[in-house]
């Protein structure tokens, strides 16, 4: 059989108008505006717009800016250090009272003569006592954390 006749060329798309196609119009710029403060806002806290304004200045804007920007990521850090040692703190008093009250449990097992439980809340006791200095090495990490941050957000 014959090859197929060739087919008609295509006639470029058209193109609709600017409004019709979606062309961004006032409304939506203001929009978009308001979304990216929104979050500006929620990634660098309040102080978003001091940090716009320094970017917006441009060339020593771009510098303060950036110490803007550092002066609020340590602002950040110092605030959750200072929860985690809070958070530290209470697990290091539980720590404390669960040892004192299983050191009680081993006293009353050899008063009492028996050998397997005093063993065992010995042991408890140690396990307990490992936990509770590995929670005192990360509160002692976290106090020269929170020194540092406080430190460098006292520098001009």
């Amino acid at each position: 059989p014959p090859p197929p006749p060739p087919a008609a060329p295509m006639p470029p798309p058209s193109r609709p108008s600017a409004a019709a196609a979606g062309a961004p119009t006032a409304e939506a710029a203001a929009k978009r505006a308001i979304y990216a403060k929104r979050v500006g806002e929620a990634i660098f806290g309040p102080q978003f717009g001091e940090l716009a304004q320094a970017f917006r200045r441009g060339g020593r804007g771009a510098e303060e800016a950036r110490r803007v920007a550092h002066r609020m990521a340590h602002g950040r850090e110092l605030r959750a250090s200072e929860a985690e040692l809070v958070a530290l703190r209470a697990s290091e008093v539980d720590f404390g009272r669960t040892i004192r009250g299983l050191l009680e449990d081993v006293e009353e097992c050899a008063k009492t003569g028996d050998k397997r439980g005093e063993l065992k809340a010995g042991y408890r006791v140690l396990d307990l006592r490992e936990r509770h200095k590995s929670v005192q090495n990360k509160t002692w990490r976290c106090l020269k954390r929170i020194e540092y941050f406080e430190r460098v957000l006292e520098e001009p």
